[in-house]
């Protein structure tokens, strides 16, 4: 299997294993548990409380211990262990527990599976490169430095699309 073809699945799978509990769990909590919205706004609360700290850890963690391909496969077999506990929670206090603890396994892993593909391919090169709306807020020698780089990370007939705000409507060059 290509390069692309895998990190295409593992971004695929990333946002796979989120997304399969995620949407359904609300209904979940309302209708089979009849739950409050605060009860379970505070079940979703978790998302944000671990991404705040859990990136920072593992990023000093596979900088300094421990390979990023490693400790994200040991995230993601604990989040998936985690989540077998699920269906066995029968009231709202657990259950906040139990997805924060999935939460903190579950949540660096974004970051790391960005780092490992970004690993993999600096120094491969794109069929395509897209910049929306940031050439504006560079200064003269910035753009110039992003446009190299653009220039450099992209295949002899690959395409570069810079997209800017005019006054009026979008600009695409």
């Amino acid at each position: 299997m290509n390069i692309k073809l895998r990190l295409t699945a593992m971004s695929f799978l990333q946002f796979f294993v989120w997304g399969a509990w995620l949407i359904t769990i609300g209904t979940y909590c309302f209708n089979a548990k009849g739950w409050t919205g605060a009860q379970f706004g505070a079940i979703f609360s978790t998302l944000a409380l671990s991404s705040l700290f859990m990136p920072a850890i593992t990023g000093i963690i596979a900088d300094k211990w421990m390979n990023a391909e490693r400790l994200y496969g040991i995230l993601q077999i604990l989040y998936g262990i985690v989540l077998f506990f699920v269906p066995q929670v029968n009231d709202p206090d657990t259950l906040y527990y139990v997805i924060l603890l999935a939460m903190i396994f579950y949540m660096p892993t974004i970051s790391l599976s960005n780092s490992i593909s970004y690993n993999i391919l600096k120094n491969n090169k794109f069929d395509i490169v897209i910049c929306v709306g940031t050439m504006p807020y560079l200064d003269k020698k910035q753009s110039e430095r992003a446009l190299k780089e653009f220039l450099r990370v992209t295949k002899p007939n690959g395409k570069i699309l810079l997209m800017f705000q005019k006054e009026k409507g979008v600009a695409v060059k």
